[in-house]
């Protein structure tokens, strides 16, 4: 076993490039789709938690009638919810010179529901004082001691609050139709106005999840009670409010982004981790058959290559745990500007982490132990042997002599390399079509969300995160696949500069091939990209093509071109640098 340890070692040593190069893919699919997928698990349970210390109300029942609540209609709610368990209230929004206005009346010795956060200054003492949200002091520029004149009186500002019913940075919808309301005030509680308002939280609110279906069903059948009991009444629930009502929407949006980017990032990096252990195993078809001769079993030689792809997925699946985790609180910040967010809970979900990197590892398993167990078969003289080189074939431009007939030499050898390689020409054209649509989606994602209101910024910063990490992933596929198309045909490459070919006719005559696959994967990704991103919307439930600048069509195909350019700019040096007798003294 001394043996197998050595070249085991060896083979991790030769192979540095193949493992950087499997991992950093792996750590960019896992670490986004990670970081994705668990900002709405975060971004809930932060609210979630909010909402439970704050006692925000589940349930909201305005009474339609001037005259507010009878004595007998409070009393039922209360026998039905428990007195503890809602809050009486006043309020009606008044609109002037274009504003509307939202006047709330609390009893500020006993707020038990919906609990203040006085941010500044005391509660008011005087009928003529007043509290003010934060948000429309900082749009209105409002200081303490301030005044205010509303529907011709005036009201002194003792202090900012921050209301946890209302924590959407937008204007509230109003009670108007369609109107929003402009300034919301609080003022001390008035004996003499009707209660329009009852605000209930539910007894068992500690063992409930806002976000969850339990919850809403929970909802749904408490509302169709007061519905049935009451007489002229709305009944709002957390759902109808404006502020949850948006941020379900926007995390709803995100968990739909996120199952997208899953399937579409583990389609290109399984592919382009099988062409890089299929070369490695290629690569070590002389060791194969040392150890088989050594008397090495098939399960002993498979299980290096398993180890090999096992450990280079895993150092990228716990570096992107980390990744994940920073993109997530990122993204939870950059809710910021949507909502007034809460502290951030230290809770992580990492189902999709998991999910993720089992997908990848289990995948990249199954292909090493395919191909690594398929050349144990052959028997160790005709693996010593090395394949011949692939015959040309006629292309189908060959059949069309007006066009055959005026090209000239390097692409007429050019093209029939194409297919003379068919296995590497399709998974290359197959692994940019993939990056092509990736980046499709990143930009035409980010295009749309510039003109989203409702969205806002948290759904743009997404949309800048998946273009950055899916423009990585298109560049470390190109130099993955190119690095691989170029160690395949060194002794190719040697023979051409023994023949007298300059560098720059060597390396046109590899990077050519590149070029023309990358062309062809675009032009099968571009329509394919803008089939994904209108099924995107569709899925999403908003957005249309439309909306989608025409700009995108534009930018990605330059974006993929300028990273091939860049990659085969990178690597010239391991053209030009070929040791010729090396190379040449490869037996076919």
């Amino acid at each position: 076993m001394k043996t197998y340890f050595k070249t085991s070692k060896r083979m991790f040593k030769k192979h540095i490039t193949q493992i950087f190069s499997i991992s950093f893919i792996i750590l960019i699919s896992i670490g986004l789709i990670f970081g994705v997928a668990a900002s709405p698990s975060k971004v809930n349970d932060s609210i979630t938690t909010y909402y439970k210390t704050k006692n925000v109300a589940d349930l909201l029942i305005k009474q339609k009638r001037t005259t507010g609540f009878t004595l007998d209609e409070i009393e039922l709610i209360k026998k039905q919810y428990g007195e503890e368990n809602i809050m009486l209230s006043t309020s009606f929004d008044i609109e002037e010179d274009n504003e509307v206005t939202r006047y709330q009346y609390l009893d500020f010795n006993n707020i038990n529901i919906n609990q203040l956060n006085l941010i500044e200054g005391t509660y008011p003492k005087k009928e003529d004082e007043i509290l003010i949200e934060r948000k429309i002091a900082n749009q209105k520029n409002y200081q303490l001691k301030d005044t205010i004149t509303y529907h011709n009186v005036t009201y002194t500002i003792t202090g900012i609050v921050e209301n946890p019913y209302y924590f959407q940075k937008l204007e509230e919808p109003s009670y108007i139709e369609d109107k929003d309301v402009t300034n919301i005030i609080y003022l001390k509680k008035n004996d003499y106005l009707p209660i329009t308002d009852i605000y209930i939280s539910l007894k068992d609110k500690n063992q409930l999840n806002n976000m969850e279906n339990s919850y809403k069903k929970i909802i749904t059948k408490e509302k169709n009670k007061i519905t049935s009991s009451l007489e002229e009444v709305t009944v709002l629930s957390l759902y109808e409010n404006a502020s949850f009502n948006k941020l379900f929407t926007v995390t709803e949006k995100i968990n739909i982004i996120a199952f997208v980017l899953l399937i579409g990032f583990i389609c290109v990096s399984a592919l382009v981790v099988l062409s890089t252990m299929s070369r490695l195993i290629e690569e070590e078809r002389t060791m194969i058959a040392c150890l088989e001769t050594l008397g090495y079993s098939n399960f002993i030689i498979t299980l290096r290559y398993v180890l090999f792809a096992f450990i280079s997925t895993m150092i990228g699946g716990l570096l992107a745990y980390f990744v994940g985790l920073f993109i997530t609180d990122v993204i939870y910040y950059n809710f910021d500007a949507m909502f007034s967010m809460p502290a951030m809970t230290t809770k992580v979900t990492i189902t999709y982490y998991f999910i993720t990197l089992c997908i990848l590892v289990v995948s990249t398993i199954l292909v090493t132990i395919y191909t690594s167990y398929h050349m144990t078969k052959v028997l160790p003289a005709y693996i010593f042997k090395k394949n011949s080189p692939k015959k040309g074939k006629k292309t189908l431009l060959e059949k069309i002599p007006f066009i055959w007939n005026n090209l000239s030499f390097k692409y007429k050898s050019s093209l029939r390399n194409l297919l003379r390689y068919k296995k590497h020409f399709f998974m290359t054209v197959i692994a940019i079509l993939g990056s092509t649509i990736l980046v499709f989606l990143g930009i035409g994602l980010f295009s749309y969300s510039l003109h989203d209101e409702l969205l806002g910024d948290a759904l743009t910063f997404i949309c800048a995160l998946i273009l950055v990490f899916a423009a990585l992933l298109t560049v470390v596929v190109i130099y993955t696949l190119t690095n691989i198309n170029i160690s395949e045909r060194y002794k190719e490459i040697a023979t051409l500069m023994v023949l007298g070919y300059y560098n720059k006719e060597v390396e046109g005559y590899i990077y050519r091939e590149i070029y023309i696959m990358c062309l062809i994967g675009i032009i099968l990704g571009l329509p394919l990209g803008h089939l994904s991103l209108e099924g995107l919307f569709n899925l999403l439930d908003f957005g249309s093509m439309k909306e989608v600048g025409l700009y995108v069509y534009l930018i990605t195909p330059m974006m993929i071109i300028l990273f091939t350019i860049m990659i085969t700019l990178a690597l010239k040096r391991k053209i030009t640098n070929i040791k010729l007798n090396q190379a040449l003294k490869e037996v076919e």
